[in-house]
């Protein structure tokens, strides 16, 4: 077993063919295990740490470290700071610590755990079907390349980044953030103030309790038509055909960089157009508008309402 150690300098370690132990130490520092069951501390600074072949321990520590797993079944624990954090092949377990902390998602039965902070768990390298992600349940599940059902536990997960095929993404008490990419996504929230990143396809959304939030601005055709009395949604995509999607329990939306149209429904809604000339309809509720460019019009309805 070799021992290899740092210094309080920026350091490039490299282990060898057997089980290492790596101690980085201080400064900012690139660090590859290659073979063996490596153990590997990142200590001070924002370390690069890739664990490659072998089962592996990877521990971040300080600092707003990328850590990469490789190949194996690996233990990567991230620390203090706001790390990346990335398993690869292999049944992981993967843990941040106290910061905000993303976690990419890429194959095997994996184990998240957030620890504290604002965490977001990336699906977008799976490549053979969509994720259905409960947090409430603490669960995402997908179909591998063997039509093989694999479940993923999530543990103090606040966020999560689909996949491009058909995700559905359900909620829990926290406020949750959710990005379904490409695909027909279904989006549910629970208590919590929500908020829903739409890019494309035919999509659902459901806020439930709180005051949730519909963000359009990823749409790169079109502007977008919100009723949300009617809680309908519709844009027009690349192939020039109109999508509708449906609005449930939504509060608040984030328009696009065209012309939209926004319209509220009874309760205070929250409205924000952008870029183009984008037109403001409220309701019953005491509505805020708030005006970023362009041209606009401005009808709040009943209520006491305020453009910004």
């Amino acid at each position: 077993m070799a021992i290899i150690l740092g210094t309080l300098n920026e350091d490039n370690l490299e282990g060898l063919s057997e089980n290492d132990i790596i101690q980085a130490l201080d400064g900012n520092d690139i660090v590859r295990g290659r073979e063996g069951n490596d153990l590997i501390q990142g200590n001070l600074g924002n370390d690069v740490i890739s664990g490659d072949q072998g089962d592996d321990v990877i521990q971040g520590n300080e600092g707003n470290d990328t850590l990469f797993g490789g190949e194996g079944e690996d233990v990567i624990q991230g620390g203090a700071g706001n790390d990346r954090i990335w398993g690869d092949s292999g049944n992981d377990v993967l843990q941040g610590g106290a910061g905000n902390d993303t976690f990419r998602d890429s194959a095997g039965v994996n184990y998240f755990d957030g620890g504290e902070g604002l965490d977001t768990v990336e699906f977008q390298e799976l490549i053979n079907s969509g994720i259905k992600l409960n947090l409430v349940e603490g669960t995402a599940s997908y179909t591998d390349d063997q039509s093989q059902e694999v479940t993923q536990t999530l543990i103090s997960i606040e966020r999560a980044v689909g996949t491009n095929f058909n995700d559905e993404l359900i909620g829990n008490e926290a406020d949750n953030s959710f990005s379904g990419l490409e695909g027909d996504d279904k989006y549910v929230g629970g208590a919590g103030n929500d908020v829903f990143r739409d890019s494309a396809g035919v999509n659902y959304f459901d806020g439930g309790e709180g005051l949730d939030t519909v963000d359009f601005q990823n749409l790169i055709n079109s502007g977008i038509k919100l009723n949300l009395a009617e809680g309908t949604a519709s844009y027009t995509d690349e192939q020039d055909q109109e999508v509708a999607q449906t609005l449930i329990s939504i509060e608040r939306a984030v328009g696009t960089n065209f012309n939209d149209e926004l319209t509220g429904n009874e309760v205070d809604n929250t409205f924000l157009g952008l870029e183009g000339d984008d037109k403001y309809v409220g309701g019953a509720g005491n509505d805020t508008f708030q005006d970023s460019g362009g041209v606009n019009y401005f009808d709040g309805g009943e209520g006491r309402d305020t453009v910004d």
